[in-house]
């Protein structure tokens, strides 16, 4: 068994591609502040603690699920009810802890700046969960399949050696496509700060995506759900991004 150059070429970059599209973002955003002190790294870094806060909260319920047998038995009473509850619930969690991290950033002074900023960074938290983490583990093992050093079950080897350069890097593409999102969801929070209006918009387009991805991948082949997947989230992800580019374009994003 052995992890080709191409296999290792992909992981290796699918977690410096969305990193380097997001200090872009950062740095477009200190673009239009016109070099006042807006506190674009804070802002940042509240995003990667909003989605931490976020991925525990939800780690935590499907713990208490999976430790309940008399929930589970509820849950899977009903399939399509299972995969839609599971994203519901993440759905919110996103939506909650989004528009908390806006709300820490704007308590002084309303700023759609550092509310952007604050998305780049929520968007940053799920490649470092879902991209990152992952990969950089699967680069460390294929590293030790290749010299022969590798101690571990063989399901775990087999599962790397299947890992395809093509599907790293489209992971990597819905990462980038996920930090416009959530920049986009921060800009729009941070513009209207409505509780309840922020909260129904980045919950009914997180929900989207996430009861999509759950639908999909239970009934259709992984090839096809993989693209239409894809497609989903790149749809939401224009519509964010022409957002963004028209407030900007007539200076309306300064903040």
């Amino acid at each position: 068994m052995f992890i080709t150059n191409g296999q290792m070429v992909s992981m290796l970059l699918a977690p410096i591609i969305p990193l380097i599209v997001a200090l872009g973002g950062c740095a477009l955003l200190y673009h239009y502040t016109n070099k006042e002190r807006t506190g674009i790294l804070n802002s940042f870094g509240y995003g990667l603690i909003a989605f931490g806060i976020q991925t525990l909260v939800y780690e935590l319920v499907v713990v208490l699920v999976q430790k309940y047998d008399w929930l589970q038995n509820v849950l899977l009473a009903n399939r399509v009810t299972m995969l839609v509850i599971l994203p519901v619930v993440y759905s919110m969690l996103i939506a909650l802890c989004l528009c908390w991290g806006v709300g820490k950033v704007n308590q002084e002074k309303k700023s759609l700046i550092r509310s952007a900023a604050m998305g780049i960074g929520f968007g940053m938290g799920n490649v470092i969960w879902n991209i990152l983490v992952p990969y950089v583990s699967s680069m460390y093992y294929a590293a030790r399949i290749n010299t022969g050093s590798f101690v571990g079950s063989d399901e775990l080897a087999l599962s790397i050696s299947e890992i395809r350069p093509l599907a790293v890097m489209l992971d990597s593409l819905k990462s980038i496509y996920l930090i416009v999102i959530y920049m986009a969801l921060g800009y729009v929070v941070g513009r209207y700060l409505n509780a309840a209006k922020s909260l129904l918009i980045v919950f009914l387009v997180q929900c989207f995506l996430s009861v999509t991805n759950a639908l999909v991948r239970q009934y259709v082949t992984s090839e096809v759900a993989g693209t239409v997947i894809l497609h989903s989230i790149f749809i939401v992800t224009a519509l964010a991004g022409g957002f963004l580019i028209h407030k900007w374009l007539t200076k309306q994003a300064r903040g």
